[in-house]
C-alpha cells in the first residue's frame, strides 16, 4: 500500500513539474539518421512520430551491426556501448544549439500501438559516424506519463543531437515542448494593433538569446530590451522590427519579428448601408452609421445628393446595374467617407407563350418562361390543364417572379371554337334494286362512311344501314351526324300453271299466292 502510494505521489510531482502540453508547430519530420538530423528552430511544440522510420545503424548502410546503437562491436571514444541505452528499432533524429549549459525540456508520449512508447537520447559527437559519442540523457518514456528531460554540462553555441525511437519497435505520437537552454525563434507581441491618434502600444520580444535590439525609429521610446513603447505620430501604418541572436546558425531566419501598427483616424469614421437591392423603378433608402456631432452630405448617380443622415424612398433607375452613393461625414472640419453599392436586380423576360386555339370539349394548359415562379389569373395554375366555354375567348395574364424578387408580365388568349353544326341528310326508303342513291352532307366537303358508301354514293343494300357524316371546319374542329337508309327486300310472284283453252274459250288466269301487293300482267288481258 505504501509503494503504491509513493509511486502516486511521484508521478504528482512530476506532472507539476511538467508546463501544458504546446500545440503543434510547422518543424519538418526528423532525419532517418545522425547525418541528416532535421535541425530545429522551434523546438517548442515539435510533434514526431516513429512509425515512418526504418531500422538505420550508427556508422553503417543498411545494417544494424557495426559499431552502433547496439553495441555490438567496440566505438571509438566513449562508445554507444555505455551511451545508449537499448536497441534500435526505428531511430529518428533532430539537432539543436544549446544556448545555455542546461536545457530542460518535457515530452508527451500522446499513441502507442504496443505501450512501450519511446527511448530518447541527448548526445553529441565530432562528427556522424564511427566517432565517440557523449550522452547527455538516455531513458524510455511511456504513453500516459508525460516526462521532463533536463541535461547539464553543454556548451552555449555548441551543436546536439536528440535521437527518437520507439522502444522495442513501438509506433508511437510525441509532443516536445521546450523550456529553457535551447534557442528559439524571436517573438514580438501585439503582431498587429490599431489604434487612433495619440495612443501608443506597449510592444514585448521573447525568444532569441535574450538580447534585444529595435529598429532605430524616433517614436519607440528605447531601441533596447525586450519591452519598448511605439507612439506613432498620426494616421498611416507603422511597422517596428526587433532583433536579437538565437545563437543557432541553421535557424538565421528565426532572428528577426515585426510588429504592425495602424494609426485609423477615430475622430470620424462612418459606414454606410442600404436596403437594396432592388427592382428596376423601386425605391431604396440610404443609411449612415451615427457619428457624433457630424453633419452628413450624400451624393450618387443622375445628380442625386441630400444632407440627411438617413434618406429615404429614393427611386432607383429602371436600368439593372450596380450605383455608388457616397456619404461624407464631417467632425470638427474632418470628414471621412464610406460608399455602399445599390444593386438594381434586372426584371425576368417573362413569356406566356403563343395564343391557344381549341375545340370545344378539350383542355388548355399555359405555361409561362423567363422566370422562377409564375402566377396567373382566372384560377389558372402553371403547367395545369384546364376547361373554358365553348364560342369564348379569354386573356390570360402571368406574373413572373424572379429569384430576386422582381416581377414582369405576359398575356396569352385562349379561343374556345364551337363544333359544327353536322347534318348527313335523310334518304330512303329504298329497294335493295334500286339504283345507288346521291349522299349530300351538311355542310358540304365531308366525308361519308358506313356499308354501301363509296365517296358520296350510297348502293342499296338489304337491311337497315347505317351512315356517318363526318365534317371538320377551318378551326379543325370535327363533329359528325348519322342517318339511317331502310332497304326492302324484293317480293316473290308466282303466276301459276301453264293454261289450255279452246279457241273459242278465255284464258282463265291463276291468283299469285301472295297478298297485299298490287299485280299487273303482260301482255294485258
Amino acid at each position: 500500500m505504501m509503494r503504491r502510494l509513493f509511486v502516486l505521489l511521484y508521478f504528482i510531482v512530476i506532472v507539476l513539474q511538467l508546463n501544458a502540453q504546446p500545440p503543434c508547430g510547422t518543424n519538418p519530420p526528423a532525419g532517418e539518421s545522425c547525418a541528416t538530423a532535421t535541425p530545429i528552430c522551434e523546438l517548442n511544440g515539435y510533434c514526431g512520430n516513429t512509425y515512418s522510420y526504418a531500422p538505420n545503424a550508427w556508422g553503417s548502410t543498411g545494417s544494424l551491426f557495426g559499431c552502433g546503437f547496439l553495441g555490438l562491436s567496440p566505438c571509438p571514444g566513449t562508445g554507444l556501448l555505455n551511451a545508449f541505452c537499448g536497441s534500435v528499432e526505428n531511430d529518428s533524429y533532430l539537432s539543436f544549439v544549446a544556448s545555455s549549459t542546461t536545457i530542460s525540456f518535457d515530452v508527451w508520449v500522446t499513441s502507442s500501438v504496443y505501450g512501450d512508447g519511446i527511448q530518447l537520447i541527448v548526445f553529441s559527437t565530432p562528427s556522424c559516424g564511427n566517432n565517440s559519442v557523449t550522452s547527455y540523457y538516455c531513458d524510455q518514456i511511456t504513453p500516459g506519463v508525460p516526462e521532463a528531460v533536463s541535461v547539464s554540462g553543454l556548451i552555449v553555441g555548441n551543436t546536439y543531437y536528440i535521437m527518437i525511437d520507439g522502444f522495442a519497435g513501438d509506433l508511437c505520437d510525441y509532443v516536445i515542448g521546450a523550456n529553457t537552454g535551447i534557442s528559439i525563434p524571436v517573438d514580438v507581441s501585439p503582431l498587429s494593433s490599431i489604434i487612433c491618434p495619440g495612443e501608443t502600444v506597449n510592444l514585448s520580444a521573447a525568444g532569441g538569446n535574450g538580447i534585444y535590439t529595435w529598429n532605430a525609429n524616433p517614436e519607440l521610446n528605447t531601441t533596447t530590451g525586450a519591452n519598448v513603447i511605439a507612439s506613432p505620430p498620426g494616421p498611416g501604418t507603422y511597422t517596428y522590427t526587433v532583433n536579437s541572436a538565437t545563437g543557432n546558425p541553421l535557424c538565421p531566419s528565426s532572428t528577426t519579428a515585426i510588429a504592425t501598427v495602424i494609426v485609423d483616424n477615430c475622430i470620424c469614421t462612418v459606414n454606410a448601408t442600404n436596403s437594396g437591392p432592388v427592382c428596376p423603378g423601386a425605391s431604396v433608402n440610404l443609411f449612415a452609421s451615427n457619428v457624433l456631432n457630424a453633419s452628413y452630405s450624400w451624393s450618387g448617380p443622375v445628380g442625386f445628393a441630400s444632407t440627411d443622415q438617413n434618406p429615404i424612398g429614393l427611386i432607383m433607375p429602371t436600368t439593372p446595374g450596380n450605383y455608388d452613393y457616397t456619404v461624407t461625414a464631417t467632425v470638427l472640419g474632418v470628414p471621412c467617407t464610406s460608399t455602399t453599392t445599390i444593386t438594381v436586380e434586372p426584371l425576368p423576360i417573362v413569356s406566356a407563350g403563343p395564343n391557344v386555339s381549341i375545340c370545344d370539349g378539350a383542355q388548355a394548359t399555359l405555361i409561362g418562361s423567363g422566370a422562377d415562379t409564375y402566377t396567373w389569373n382566372n384560377s389558372v395554375a402553371n403547367g395545369i390543364p384546364f376547361t373554358q366555354a365553348a364560342g369564348t375567348t379569354v386573356t390570360y395574364t402571368v406574373t413572373g417572379t424572379s429569384a430576386a424578387g422582381c416581377e414582369n408580365t405576359d398575356q396569352v388568349d385562349v379561343t374556345v371554337n364551337s363544333l359544327p353544326n353536322v347534318s348527313a341528310g335523310v334518304y330512303g326508303p329504298t329497294c335493295l334494286s334500286a339504283s345507288p342513291i346521291a349522299l349530300a352532307g351538311s355542310p358540304l366537303g365531308g366525308t361519308f362512311s358506313g356499308t354501301g358508301v363509296s365517296g358520296n354514293t350510297f348502293s342499296p343494300s338489304a337491311g337497315t344501314q347505317t351512315i356517318t357524316y363526318n365534317y371538320t371546319d377551318a378551326n379543325s374542329c370535327s363533329n359528325s351526324a348519322t342517318t339511317a337508309i331502310n332497304v326492302n327486300p324484293l317480293p316473290f310472284a308466282e303466276a301459276g300453271n301453264n293454261i289450255g283453252f279452246c279457241s273459242s274459250g278465255s284464258a282463265l288466269l291463276g291468283t299469285p299466292a301472295l297478298s297485299g301487293l298490287t299485280y299487273s300482267w303482260s301482255p294485258a288481258t
